[in-house]
């Protein structure tokens, strides 16, 4: 019996065809389609954390700093990382009526959760962690059940987190794969 940390890392990278493109889309599309019966265009605040994500958005966006000003005094925010409110921000300054605005701040991470499954089918196939069937219905699942659908549309950092995290696993798996290469030009190999 062979030792798993002493086998090599597998170097043949399998080459993505147009199918592997349309499959992706039609992923991103699942969970679009899915979304759209389950999204409550003008709502916020379903889980804390996003009315949080929100309020520091609106701060950011209107000047006020990183600070909680839907509380008394106003008080700096600490727990909370101020990336994506940032980002959340700077998607306010495009349309600042709220709560209309929700709209584009939710569909941010829509896009982000389609992202993320289009990418993760791609991710699996390129290198050869599943067979293109397998990695379509692994995502599939993944794209159409009711949690990832949720996650996908409310103002939380789940959905750009998954597609930043995947972004690093793609450029890892790269670099492990071709030693000889370094740098952030190998990123897509």
């Amino acid at each position: 019996m062979t030792d798993p940390a002493s086998s090599p890392v597998p170097t043949a990278l399998v080459r993505l065809r147009r199918c592997d493109a349309l499959a992706a889309l039609l992923l991103a599309g699942a969970l679009a389609l899915c979304a759209a019966g389950r999204m409550y265009v003008g709502t916020c605040g379903q889980c804390h954390d996003d009315g949080i994500y929100t309020v520091m958005a609106k701060a950011l966006a209107e000047g006020d700093g990183y600070r909680l000003i839907s509380f008394p005094g106003e008080p700096a925010q600490t727990k909370y990382p101020p990336l994506y409110p940032a980002v959340l921000a700077l998607l306010w300054k495009l349309w600042p009526v709220f709560p209309d605005n929700l709209l584009l701040l939710q569909g941010f991470s829509l896009l982000c959760g389609a992202g993320f499954v289009g990418l993760v089918y791609l991710y699996l196939v390129r290198f050869g962690h599943a067979t293109r069937g397998l990695a379509f219905s692994a995502v599939l699942l993944c794209a159409v059940h009711p949690a990832f659908v949720f996650y996908s549309l409310v103002t939380m950092s789940e959905m750009p987190f998954a597609v930043l995290s995947l972004a690093m696993l793609w450029w890892l798996e790269t670099a492990l794969r071709n030693p000889d290469k370094d740098g952030p030009g190998d990123f897509l190999g």
